[in-house]
């Protein structure tokens, strides 16, 4: 546990520092590049923290730490044989105890989530209805196929959710609000949910939540998840539009303003949709506004990706030293003591003749 604790904060400290670096990068140049390159390259990040063991490639150092013999305890062993010896410096528990505060707080924070998820899914099987109107199915059928998503997808209509979102792992749901929609509205809202579902946003979406989770003790992380999930809906927008000429986008950004002004918060964690604040909702208007070219940003994702390689490798190898023979709660001085022979002289007369012959420490 404790060296899991160990890996955890180095692995939020790495990704944090990478994180942040991005984030300004984003704040400077992100109009320049298209949103689903920022997306993916966030979802780099994210996944750096969601897997704190990094790779191991035998970068780490021995060194020996010299100690005089006659300073050992006096001890008579058999003639040939070497007595390991071991010193031990109690420690406070402190990260047993830290250890514990951060699962118990994990597993309440990822258990409430998981409740408020499920009673919001019963709620949505009591209360919703299977749309049966044939422009909805119409509509749906046709991003469907041009998507190539193979399996049917369900449209729910439900009262009193205020915004469309797309709900459920195993079996999705495009959930819409119980109210009429003008039929292009309705097309572009639609088109907006069936490209999440294309993309598996909701599960991506899980593993930023599932991050938070993981690491609720660093601020940074959720500043993080929210820029996560601004340039999913963003690049799900440029999806959406690509084809769409300037007014067909002025109409994309009505339907996304009206739907906004009445929303709530979202009832569970697990869902898309249409939620924003009023300053990146600007950005996210003007970036369906603009017709301009913007470049792909693949590279940039390829150079975090190198950066969070060597950001871990780099953090490990200074870790690593000094921290093998780190145990729970004490540090061990593993000494090899060349006893007394059996009739040999005072251990202090060897060390007279040889006063640097005992390893005291040995830190790989």
């Amino acid at each position: 546990m404790r060296q899991l604790l160990l890996d955890l904060c180095v692995c939020s400290v790495t990704m944090t520092v990478i994180g942040l670096i991005y984030y300004s990068a984003v704040l400077i140049l992100g109009e320049r590049y298209q949103a689903k390159w920022r997306y993916y390259t966030w979802m780099v990040i994210i996944a750096g923290y969601l897997f704190p063991w990094k790779p191991d490639f035998g970068l780490f150092v021995s060194r020996q730490i010299y100690m005089p013999a006659g300073s050992m305890p006096k001890e008579t062993v058999e003639a040939g044989q070497i007595l390991l010896a071991g010193s031990y410096f109690n420690l406070p528990s402190l990260a047993q105890v830290l250890a514990i505060i951060w699962f118990l707080t994990a597993f309440g924070l990822g258990v409430g989530l998981l409740i408020r998820h499920c009673g919001f899914m019963e709620r949505i099987r009591r209360l919703s209805i299977k749309s049966d109107s044939e422009q909805v199915l119409a509509i749906t059928e046709k991003y469907r196929h041009r998507f190539g998503i193979r399996r049917p997808v369900e449209v729910r209509t439900v009262d009193g959710i205020s915004s469309p979102m797309l709900v459920g792992f195993l079996r999705p749901l495009v959930l819409i609000p119980c109210e009429e929609f003008p039929n292009m509205e309705l097309e572009l809202i639609l088109k907006h949910e069936l490209v999440h579902y294309k993309r598996k946003d909701l599960w991506l979406k899980t593993l930023a939540e599932a991050a938070a989770v993981l690491h609720w003790f660093n601020p940074a992380v959720y500043l993080i998840k929210r820029a996560f999930e601004r340039d999913m809906e963003i690049s799900c927008d440029e999806e959406a539009v690509k084809d769409l000429c300037w007014e067909e986008r002025k109409l994309y950004c009505t339907a996304i303003i009206r739907v906004v002004r009445r929303q709530a918060s979202s009832a569970t964690a697990f869902s898309t949709g249409f939620r924003s604040g009023s300053h990146w909702m600007k950005k996210r208007m003007e970036e369906i506004l603009s017709q301009k070219r913007q470049s792909p940003y693949g590279f940039l994702a390829a150079a975090v990706l190198c950066a969070v390689m060597f950001g871990s490798v780099s953090l490990r190898f200074q870790l690593d030293i000094g921290e093998r023979n780190y145990g729970d709660g004490m540090w061990q001085a593993t000494t090899a003591v060349a006893g007394t022979v059996a009739g040999a002289e005072d251990p202090a007369e060897t060390a007279a003749v040889n006063p640097y012959r005992v390893t005291a420490f040995t830190v790989e």
